[in-house]
């Protein structure tokens, strides 16, 4: 087993929201990530949860494997930074944020492991130069990888609006009222 602890004790649930924060690449610019912080730490304290802001970057594997053991929910940003939701226990909740005009359906099939997966992308971005030629973004996406590329935002930073973190919000309590008579 990973670290000291039993696997029993690792697939608890327990009141944590973990924000799995990107430092590099794909991320929001400050205001928003303020904004999301902001929001994640209201609702938790709400709730009586823990909250905690991750970054993986720099964390040693057993780390990374700590960070999320027995979180309720965890909220991230597609991409690589979400793989550590395979260390999630059952019943979890994962809530990705996708870029404005992108979409992936990776986590959508972990509810398969007893991950239980909700999304949200993004109302506001730049439309790729080309978009025109496209039936929408998802269309340019398939034909086009470039503007896949531009869809990821890999190298701009995202922002978040008051509609998103509305939505955002609704999302998680969604995922909180759908986890109460399983924590502990």
């Amino acid at each position: 087993m990973i670290g000291d602890s039993d696997t029993s004790e690792r697939l608890r649930l327990k009141r944590r929201l973990v924000y799995l924060k990107r430092g590099s690449g794909r991320s929001f610019d400050s205001a928003s990530d303020g904004r999301l912080v902001s929001m994640l730490s209201e609702l938790s304290q709400e709730w009586g949860f823990d909250m905690s802001v991750v970054m993986f970057e720099d964390l040693s594997f057993e780390a990374q494997v700590k960070a999320v053991e027995n979180a309720a929910i965890a909220v991230g940003i597609h991409g690589a930074n979400l793989v550590n939701a395979m260390f999630l226990p059952p019943r979890a909740q994962l809530v990705e944020i996708f870029p404005y005009g992108f979409d992936h359906d990776l986590f959508k099939y972990g509810s398969t492991s007893g991950l239980r997966y909700k999304s949200y992308r993004l109302t506001s971005g730049a439309d790729f130069p080309e978009i025109s030629e496209f039936a929408d973004s998802f269309d340019c996406i398939r034909k086009k990888a470039e503007c896949k590329v531009h869809y990821r935002s890999d190298a701009r930073e995202m922002t978040i609006t008051e509609e998103d973190i509305l939505s955002i919000w609704n999302i998680l309590k969604q995922a909180k009222e759908d986890l109460d008579p399983e924590l502990t």
